[in-house]
């Protein structure tokens, strides 16, 4: 029998004295509960004979993430709160839980929360528009060289370099991938990665028409991807294989000897699908709109992403 609850049910009362620790992650737990993250969970596991569900033990761990924690071990402070968080698994059955996670595993957990953010954003009231995306990589320093997958970053710190497809209007990480860090920031391989874990992730509504030779005509929602310079012309190729719309900051810089400065006007460059022969991007400056090839940019004039 699946039990997925992450919390108890509590009466909230008014008084003069009594502190009730991490009653703010209670509320996080109560609303995993009633979305169903944890039955979910449980489901995609399969397994029938635990002492913890595995469902509750992922999202108490997910809270354990959102109070702070940074180690399987940080999970004891939900287990000092019996009467808020009910059994919670200890600091070995944690990372016992996360070794059973396979590749099977992985993709059947991944559905689950797909199908849990469907019926979310189900109940949402405008979801007509552009649904917009980011894609950055971010350090993440370690305190030990013993961990499986670091290594030295760019910036003289040691750890991992992750690559993020996050939602603009709601902050939820669609999708990660986990790099050492000496893993190159402008790697289109691990743009194109990330970008096809984020699409499924999305409900299916907003999903057709965006995966790789999907034909126009089924988009029913636009996709925009935005990234940095990071994410060259070849990423924006494959975004137009899969009809999204990129878009990047640009810093126009114009080189005057007069001026000890170069003046520089920062504008979103839009690329929107078009055929291959004609690459245009629509430069925002200074509230005019036009429209640029890329191999028309005047000499003297410097284009940096960022």
């Amino acid at each position: 029998m699946v039990k997925g609850n992450s919390s108890r049910l509590l009466g909230v009362e008014v008084g003069e004295s009594g502190v009730v620790s991490h009653v703010g992650l209670w509320a996080l737990g109560r609303f995993a509960d009633r979305l169903g993250l944890g039955a979910a969970l449980s489901e995609a596991f399969g397994e029938a004979k635990v002492v913890h569900d595995r469902g509750s033990v992922l999202v108490h761990a997910m809270l354990m993430l959102a109070g702070g924690g940074e180690a399987c071990t940080d999970v004891e402070h939900l287990r000092a709160e019996p009467d808020l968080f009910g059994e919670v698994a200890s600091d070995s059955t944690l990372p016992r839980t996360m070794r059973s996670i396979d590749t099977n595993v992985l993709d059947r957990l991944g559905g689950a929360v797909t199908r849990v953010r469907n019926r979310v954003w189900g109940r949402l009231v405008n979801t007509d528009g552009p649904v917009v995306s980011d894609i950055d990589s971010s350090l993440h320093e370690v305190h030990s060289e013993n961990k499986e997958g670091t290594a030295p970053t760019y910036k003289r710190g040691f750890g991992f370099h992750p690559m993020y497809c996050t939602l603009d209007a709601t902050g939820e990480a669609l999708s990660v991938l986990l790099r050492p860090g000496n893993a190159a920031a402008n790697n289109v391989s691990d743009h194109t990665d990330v970008l096809d874990a984020a699409v499924k992730a999305l409900p299916e509504r907003v999903a057709v028409g965006h995966r790789r030779g999907d034909d126009r005509d089924l988009v029913v929602q636009p996709l925009r991807v935005r990234c940095d310079s990071a994410g060259g012309r070849s990423f924006a190729n494959a975004c137009r294989e899969r009809n999204m719309m990129t878009t990047k900051a640009v810093s126009w810089f114009r080189l005057d000897r007069t001026m000890s400065r170069p003046t520089a006007a920062v504008a979103p460059v839009f690329c929107r699908p078009a055929p291959r022969t004609n690459m245009q991007a629509t430069v925002r400056t200074a509230g005019l709109l036009k429209h640029v090839p890329f191999r028309c940019i005047p000499a003297p004039r410097r284009s940096i992403c960022s």
